[in-house]
């Protein structure tokens, strides 16, 4: 296991590298790690990731009671206890502020399933949450029907969590999200969105559920390519 020294320098360079892409712009987003069964790193409380340092890194229990730090812990901490208490094999969260993928989420827009093969590898699907206030247990309330069978979702008129195994592959999919939003704003642009066939579509699904501990089943919920139960 890395130290805590490391553990948080990584952390600050993940914030850095999200707010220099203009994905935490201001003092928006929060980061969080496990860094053991019983205890949590997270991001304060009105900071710029841009400017974050590793001494402003606070300490939580699973609960999300502060043991180490002199900085309020950031306001979503509630989400990321949620996300850690429900899945396992969740060891970083992610909630940021992408421009077009929040877009989506503001226009009542989808982002469409199986039109990239490395979106479905790395993430499936990405399902939208009903709104809720942010900062507050509404959140937590309104990803609880999505919380285990997805990596990312977009927060309703809000943003966007995403979910990984370590910091690194929650950074990754954080990127993935919004280069999605992106392809997919200027496929809408040029005409329209076409799907991958369905014939290419089985082989992606074993990749996403190998690479992924078996979450292939987040590809169906809203998909219409494929025929019912296949």
């Amino acid at each position: 296991m890395a130290s805590v020294y490391q553990t948080k320098n990584e952390i600050v360079e993940t914030a850095n590298r999200l707010y220099l892409q203009g994905l935490l712009p201001g003092a928006s987003g929060n980061i969080s790690t496990r860094y053991s069964e019983n205890k949590i790193l997270i991001t304060p409380s009105g900071v710029s990731k841009g400017y974050l340092r590793p001494d402003q890194l606070l300490t939580l229990d699973q609960t999300g009671k502060k043991i180490e730090g002199f900085l309020k812990p950031s306001s979503e901490t509630p989400l990321h206890i949620f996300a850690y208490q429900q899945r396992k094999d969740v060891q970083a969260v992610i909630h940021f502020h992408p421009p077009v993928a929040t877009g989506f989420s503001v226009a009542g827009k989808e982002l469409p399933p199986c039109v990239l093969p490395e979106i479905i590898i790395q993430l499936g699907t990405i399902p939208t949450t009903e709104y809720s206030t942010p900062s507050t247990v509404e959140t937590v309330e309104a990803v609880k029907p999505f919380i285990k069978d997805y990596n990312a979702l977009l927060l309703k008129n809000h943003g966007v969590v995403v979910f990984g195994e370590n910091l690194h592959q929650a950074f990754v999919r954080a990127e993935a999200v919004e280069h999605f939003a992106k392809v997919i704003l200027v496929a809408h642009q040029l005409g329209k969105v076409e799907q991958i066939p369905e014939s290419a579509t089985p082989v992606l699904f074993k990749m996403q559920a190998t690479i992924n501990n078996n979450y292939s089943k987040t590809l169906c919920e809203k998909c219409n390519i494929c025929p019912p139960g296949k």
